[in-house]
């Protein structure tokens, strides 16, 4: 760095840098997002920051940054705002998925039936979502006629089950037949409090403001569950009704919800990701080399890649210096103050050769050009 900073006097030339091929959203390679990768992207930009204010301490060095290696949804040529094919990515797994325009035919209909995209995305959510519940409610049917077959046996001396001092060796066989049926019941009935456990996360994650609030009452009943199970009050009998309640109103709240977004277009996924890293990293070089900071410039990629066209990158921008606006105004400085700044921090650096290669896909001069 010293090097050529050295040249850089010689000649009156000034320096701009280009960043490693990292992707800022933290998608690897191989097209697997995670949140260790996206923290480790911010950590390398972070180092290319720090290396090209020692390059030019007094200047503000811009650092071109790839808005993204991963690869996007494909436009439709000639229909604006349509895709031919909607790349999705699973938030759970982090695996990216497509999906695709398609002519479908269905019983009924006498004419074929256009699936865009978009509602393709919709339909593999709700159908994810639906076929959770099937095997729950064939294991909750299974473990009611259990229940029910015990209790008949058991509610004679349910009050001496209560008991500490009572032993089994007091019941008879068909008494003592009725608990291992309970106990077996209640192990059903613990897989579906799992896996409801598993489905409540993903509605509360995916879901929308709505439907967290049914779901934050189902919460308060299941720590009342809890609390009673807890107080060592409820008896044999009563422990698998009591779960058996709590299941059938969880059943019917998460039934009753939106079907969560857990495959998400990779643009809005890769956009959020992608402007926490910038604007972290814009944020904290600003906050440690003020006026002197270098700048990021986000370039757009390769046609295919999230990013890679000018409204979309502008949806990559706008919310970045969103991001950093609010962080520093969080820590203090003025509004006014951390909007100039996050105009200055973080701009585009466009790629016209890029955009050009859109040409393969169909887009004449006329269409580049806009």
């Amino acid at each position: 760095m010293q090097e050529i900073n050295r040249l850089t006097k010689l000649t009156g030339s000034e320096v701009s840098v280009h960043a490693p091929m990292v992707d800022p959203a933290g998608f690897s390679k191989e097209g697997r997002w995670s949140e260790s990768d996206r923290s480790e992207a911010e950590r390398q930009l972070w180092n290319v920051v720090e290396r090209c204010h020692e390059l030019s301490p007094k200047g503000n060095v811009p650092i071109t940054v790839h808005a993204s290696g991963v690869m996007a949804s494909e436009p439709r040529a000639g229909v604006k705002g349509e895709k031919e094919v909607m790349a999705v990515i699973n938030q759970d797994t982090g695996e990216m998925a497509a999906a695709k325009r398609e002519e479908k035919y269905y019983p009924g209909l006498k004419e074929k039936q256009v699936i865009l995209p978009a509602e393709e995305v919709d339909i593999i959510n709700r159908s994810e979502w639906e076929n959770n519940f099937h095997p729950m409610f064939q294991v909750k049917s299974e473990a009611t006629e259990i229940i029910k077959d015990s209790i008949k046996v058991l509610l004679p001396i349910a009050d001496k089950l209560k008991n500490p001092e009572f032993s089994e060796k007091n019941l008879n066989v068909e008494q003592r037949a009725a608990i291992s049926q309970l106990n077996s019941a209640n192990v059903y009935l613990e897989d579906i409090d799992m896996r409801l456990r598993a489905m409540y996360n993903r509605a509360y994650k995916y879901g929308n403001e709505k439907d967290r609030g049914k779901l934050q009452e189902l919460s308060k009943d299941w720590q009342k569950n809890q609390e009673a199970i807890r107080s060592g009050d409820v008896s044999l009998v009563e422990l698998p009704l009591i779960r058996t309640q709590l299941i059938e109103k969880a059943l019917y709240t998460l039934r009753g919800v939106e079907p969560p977004k857990v495959y998400r277009p990779i643009e809005d996924f890769a956009m959020e990701k992608a402007s926490q890293t910038l604007a972290n990293v814009s944020f904290q070089a600003y906050s440690k080399f003020k006026d002197n900071a270098p700048i990021i410039n986000v370039e757009n990629f390769m046609p295919g890649t999230a990013f890679s066209r000018a409204d979309e990158l502008k949806g990559l921008i706008e919310p970045s210096r969103e991001e950093f606006v609010k962080k520093a105004v969080s820590e203090g400085y003025s509004a006014d103050e951390a909007k100039q700044a996050a105009e200055k921090m973080i701009g585009v650096t466009w790629d016209i050769g890029h955009i050009n290669l859109l040409r393969k896909a169909g887009f004449g001069k006329e269409k580049i050009v806009e």
